[in-house]
């Protein structure tokens, strides 16, 4: 993805194009074209223009990438890849990275961005020197940073559900030329969109602060340091998961069976006896010292602590009824790394990556759950705290040899070693278990012209493996693999007015990490290895300065992502498959079903006319659509826990001062809005009695007015 300079910058210029981003991969930093896998990187400005304000509303504009919440679970897949675990030591499938800081714990991805850069996302395996444990890719979230100059701005924001935001920063010198400093503030406050008319009060609303500091320093011409504090405060209501209609179609669903109201999905009403309230505080820290040995060898050290402490009550049901509710499932989480980065150019021709990650990670999951209706459990009788710790260990090295001044050769390799232990006590565990792996990477780029690249790689992924929370039947989950193929090509032409890129890839993924519920006759996920499977696919990126004044963005991909090899009981329709002695339970063979979150077609487009009013002033519209085709939320294929396809139409409407200083914006999101679900699970205990579905629903539409100014 590349960028386009500004209205003002657009009209001083003779030649108009787009600008190359430079991104941080491989820890260098360089522009796209010089990547030798799929990236996507955007700028702050295309973001704001997009409505795209949190990792969630990137999959609006980025293709094989999807987005779903689960409670306290965010559920990243890129190319069909990032299992929904339900585990307090769940680690995903991809990673996020905040300023050179991989973020261990799904926990800590419900962010909104603040003051951002700009973003890249990685797709395919990121298991050698991007990302820690990315078997489906990586984002790369970079703040924007100190300047030598004063600088400062501010952003206002009204919306619909009574949405107010605040935004704002300050930015400039500090000490001469040797100490910078930058201050961010966030705020967002909004009415819920779903009522609980029962309670007669709102779900899904914002209440929420982000606070971030950055200290630059120059303490002699070889040293510099970034320090970086920052803090999240979030007291919004949830919008929890809710029951809706039936998942078979024999079998009346929770609310039939006893007679009460579901949401209702065109109303987003519903009525439910608790709130799914939270509290939630983040502390994160960093510092990162860049240490220039010598003109060709320079050494980066990051050093970072983040604490989160998330209180939560939930209802899972979403009626009046005692079926499962969390009076309590909080989360406590805390990270410490330390990350180590020498690199250097050996000879001209030849240049040296190698590092080495140091993580540690303690969660906690204090829980209180009640079930009086189906279980019998009253409250007060499952209490329970688990425990799980990690401590990993990684070192990896990657070298780049230029062969001629066309081809490029690169090989690299990640060695990561996880400890992880887990205590309970409702069930009396204290386990522990390794898992290693060695993750190579091998590419090519040819550089045919400046304006044409080409590529190919081989990658492996790994995930380590992990325990089961509540669990006494089924020990350990060992880990996930995945060996991706991809070649592609980067091109700019029309005198950089287009840029275009192209992949095409397939992964052979192995020992699958997915969550079935009700293996053991209980309503608890179990994690298990499921089986293997083949991802084939196509993307397709491309930008156009059609006119000095008239931009076209798309995005595309084709993806066919199928299970080969999966055999496991089907708790919603338990009956089908043959009996296993040994257990007597059914077993189905599910090879052929689609993997989770995977539409197979997905396409987002973009038109955006800018047009001079007159010397003060420049007006521009964006269009927005984006389309996917069906997707399945677990591998058993299960129509009722599934979307159809739906398209999303966005716009975005301005008026800009010649000089940039003023910009008064309109924008909606979900325009039209339709009515789809993010997420949905199928729950049950074993047997036909009550097979279950619990749903989360996307946004309705939201539309918003703001006005943003630069001092």
């Amino acid at each position: 993805m590349l960028s386009e300079e500004s209205h003002a910058d657009h009209r001083k210029r003779h030649a108009i194009e787009l600008e190359e981003i430079v991104v941080t991969v491989d820890k260098l930093e360089e522009g796209v074209m010089a990547t030798p896998f799929a990236v996507t990187a955007l700028q702050s400005d295309h973001l704001f223009r997009s409505g795209v304000d949190s990792l969630q509303e990137l999959r609006t504009i980025v293709s094989s990438i999807q987005f779903s919440k689960n409670s306290g679970a965010n559920i990243i897949s890129i190319r069909g890849i990032g299992a929904e675990l339900l585990n307090i030591g769940a680690e995903p499938g991809v990673t996020v990275n905040q300023d050179g800081v991989p973020l261990s714990s799904p926990n800590f991805y419900d962010i909104d961005f603040l003051d951002v850069e700009h973003v890249e996302i990685l797709r395919g395996p990121q298991g050698t020197v991007n990302g820690r444990n990315a078997t489906g890719g990586a984002i790369n979230i970079y703040s924007k940073r100190p300047t030598n100059e004063f600088e400062a701005g501010a952003k206002l924001s009204l919306g619909n559900y009574n949405h107010i935001g605040l935004e704002g920063y300050i930015s400039g010198p500090i000490l001469h030329n040797k100490v910078r400093g930058r201050l961010a503030i966030k705020s967002d406050r909004a009415d819920g969109w779903l009522h609980n008319s029962f309670l007669n009060k709102d779900i899904a609303t914002k209440d929420r602060i982000q606070l971030r500091g950055i200290l630059e320093t120059n303490l002699s011409d070889t040293l510099e340091t970034t320090l970086i504090v920052g803090i999240i405060t979030d007291n919004s209501v949830k919008q929890g998961t809710f029951e809706l209609g039936r998942i078979r179609p024999d079998v009346p669903s929770l609310g039939e069976f006893y007679g009460v109201k579901e949401v209702d999905p065109d109303k987003l009403i519903l009525e439910a006896d608790q709130i799914s309230s939270g509290n939630k505080k983040q502390v994160y820290s960093s510092l990162g010292l860049r240490w220039a040995i010598s003109p060709s060898i320079s050494l980066l050290s990051t050093t970072s602590y983040i604490d989160l402490n998330d209180k939560n009550s939930l209802d899972t049901d979403g009626t009046r009824l005692s079926v499962t509710q969390f009076p309590e499932l909080n989360y406590d989480v805390w990270q410490l790394s330390q990350e180590l980065t020498l690199s250097t150019n050996l000879t001209d021709r030849l240049d040296l990556i190698m590092g080495g990650l140091y993580l540690r990670q303690n969660a906690r999951e204090p829980i209180h759950f009640v079930s009086e209706l189906v279980l019998g459990l009253a409250p007060g009788l499952f209490i329970d705290t688990p425990e799980n710790n990690l401590s990993s260990y990684s070192a990896y090295a990657q070298l780049r040899y230029q062969l001629t001044d066309k081809f490029q050769l690169s090989a690299g390799v990640r060695y990561t070693y996880d400890w992880k232990s887990t205590k309970e006590a409702i069930t009396r565990r204290d386990e522990n278990a390794s898992f290693s792996a060695w993750t190579p990477r091998f590419a090519v780029d040819y550089t045919a012209t400046e304006m044409i690249t080409l590529y190919g790689s081989i990658s492996k992924g790994f995930k380590s493996g992990g325990f089961n929370t509540f669990q006494l039947t089924f020990g350990p989950y060992q880990p996930e693999t995945v060996w991706s193929y991809e070649v592609g090509s980067k091109l700019k032409l029309f005198d950089n007015r287009i840029f275009m890129s192209a992949a095409a890839f397939y992964a052979d993924y192995t020992g699958i990490q997915q969550h079935v519920f009700g293996l053991d006759g209980s309503f608890l996920p179990t994690v298990l290895n499921a089986g293997k499977a083949e991802i084939k696919g196509i993307e397709i990126e491309i930008n156009a300065l059609v006119t000095d004044n008239f931009r076209l963005d798309f995005a595309g991909s084709y993806l066919n992502a199928k299970l080969t090899e999966l055999r496991t009981a089907d708790t919603i329709f338990p009956e089908l498959g043959k009996t296993n002695p040994a257990t007597g339970l059914n077993i189905q063979n599910l090879s052929g079903n689609m993997l989770p979150r995977s539409p197979e077609f997905k396409v987002s487009m973009s038109g955006e006319y800018s047009h001079s009013l007159n010397d003060d002033l420049t007006a521009t519209l964006r269009v927005e659509y984006t389309w996917q085709d069906k997707v399945y939320f677990s591998v058993f294929n299960h129509e009722g826990t599934s979307q159809g396809a739906y398209g999303l139409l966005n716009l975005y409407a301005s008026l800009e001062s010649e000089d940039s200083r003023w910009v008064l914006s309109a924008s909606a999101q979900n325009l039209l809005d339709q009515r789809y679900l993010s997420n949905a699970m199928d729950i049950s205990p074993g047997t036909t009695l009550f097979p279950r579905r619990q749903i989360n629903f996307g946004e309705p539409r939201m539309y918003q007015l703001t006005l943003a100014f630069k001092l």
